[in-house]
């Protein structure tokens, strides 16, 4: 995780800022599991195992700059960029041990891979009257 923050005063009543962050996650979460039947109307006992591995890193940038400039003694114009970019791959393989075979579950298994960039621009002008 870091940040990164600049900040700049022009003369003239001018100024900019410069915000980054940075997000990096990594998430390890195994599981196990171990069922134990017992079917006592048929006398019988069953055992279930299972584990799944969930590995989740996560990515993530956010940025924006600013600029503001004043125009005469009564007004402000402000302008900008901002932007968040991030990234996530989500990998459950979910596994049931059969004949001492461990062997990969699909319906319970998935594999999510996501990436979202949004970004935006702004305009703003203040006036005092």
């Amino acid at each position: 995780m870091g940040n990164l923050n600049l900040r700049h005063a022009f003369k003239d009543g001018q100024q900019i800022n410069v915000d980054l962050d940075y997000l990096f996650y990594y998430h390890n979460n195994p599981h196990w599991y171990k069922n134990d039947f017992n079917y006592l109307s048929i006398n019988s006992q069953e055992q279930e195992q299972m584990n799944n591995g969930k590995i989740t890193p996560i990515n993530m940038w956010v940025g924006k700059v600013d600029f503001t400039q004043n125009i005469g003694k009564n007004a402000q114009l402000e302008t900008g960029l901002k932007a968040t970019l991030s990234g996530l791959n989500n990998k459950l393989e979910f596994l049931r041990l059969k004949e001492q075979t461990w062997q990969l579950d699909s319906v319970f298994s998935q594999h999510v891979e996501m990436e979202e960039n949004i970004g935006a621009a702004y305009l703003n002008l203040q006036q005092q009257l």
